[in-house]
């Protein structure tokens, strides 16, 4: 059954069409759901501040017909990772070998992404009322813009968020299709949204780890990317077992540019607090108003010099440290 949708224009059914497609996974037999542990997913909609295209009419004109696009194509991805579904093979294979896997990735060099892990999946990491039907997963993230990024909170950097959204979705669904035409299970699980956090499963990928501002930095993209996943019967996937990035975290204890920045006081910016915190509260209604923001991305030392910069002035710092 359909919910009632919420007032506030396009943008408010969008999200809640959004929402309806992931309920429909919750009836699937064998779906693993969250455990007691599991988190809530932070929803960007307030149903007491619904979001709209902006009120001024140039800002209107060139939402709807720059982000507008972008849009539809997010909700044709989502639509399809549900629909897809039902063409899971009954018994799907469950080991794949070397061959299949290093195929998989030049199969998704020429589809845009930036980079792909691999991690298992426990029920406290399932946000609660959503669900998966396997716990092994394909994480690949993709670009973001990195000029455009410069320019938020803007409408080219909305344009660039909801390209980034949209050219992934497009990505896990058809990375699903090809592992179900091998005989494998797959649920495509496209960028926005989520049946988990994306940064974290990608931190647990080990493409990166989680910066102050909650996002995921990795070498290719600093903190300018979205990521996605597939979920897979493949049980064999090669999952690696150290993470070379971890020196991120310490980076970020000292720094707190992210959080000087925000233009809510959303990020914690205490320098003990080992994870990331966000608070969702403050975030959203600077977010809604300008449908988007990324000011965390923009200001983030990772975007502005480079991961390998950094690298390179962290490791100077360890070793004048040791010689002293």
């Amino acid at each position: 059954m359909t919910k009632k949708r919420m007032k506030g224009g396009k943008m408010q059914d969008f999200l809640a069409e959004l929402e309806d497609d992931e309920s429909t996974i919750l009836g699937y037999e064998g779906v693993f759901l969250s455990g007691p542990g599991s988190p809530q997913r932070d929803e960007f909609r307030d149903p007491d501040r619904p979001m709209s295209p902006p009120s001024g009419l140039k800002e209107r004109v060139l939402f709807l017909i720059r982000i507008m696009p972008h849009m539809r194509r997010i909700r044709r991805a989502q639509k399809q990772s549900v629909i897809s579904l039902d063409t899971n093979p009954e018994n799907p294979r469950t080991i794949a070998d070397d061959d299949f896997i290093r195929d998989l990735e030049l199969t998704l060099t020429g589809m845009g992404f930036s980079e792909i892990g691999y991690a298992r999946v426990c029920e406290d990491e399932i946000f609660k009322q959503k669900g998966i039907l396997y716990t092994n997963a394909i994480v690949i993230t993709a670009p973001m813009d990195r000029a455009k990024i410069d320019t938020v909170p803007s409408i080219d950097g909305s344009d660039t968020f909801f390209a980034s959204y949209a050219m992934l979705g497009e990505i896990v669904n058809r990375v699903a299709d090809h592992l179900r035409a091998h005989g494998f299970g797959a649920q495509a699980d496209p960028a926005l949204g989520g049946k988990v956090s994306f940064p974290n499963l990608a931190e647990n990928a080990k493409i990166g780890l989680r910066g102050r501002h909650g996002l995921l930095i990795s070498p290719q993209n600093g903190p300018c990317q979205r990521i996605a996943a597939v979920y897979t019967s493949i049980t064999n996937l090669p999952v690696r077992s150290e993470n070379p990035h971890l020196w991120i975290r310490e980076f970020c204890m000292t720094c707190g540019e992210c959080a000087r920045h925000c233009p809510g006081g959303a990020i914690d910016p205490g320098s003990k607090r080992r994870r990331p915190f966000i608070d969702a509260k403050k975030c959203h209604p600077y977010f809604e108003e300008h449908h988007g923001c990324g000011v965390c991305i923009r200001v983030c030392p990772f975007h502005l010099q480079g991961y390998e910069t950094i690298r390179a002035m962290v490791k100077e710092r360890q070793d004048s440290a040791v010689m002293e």
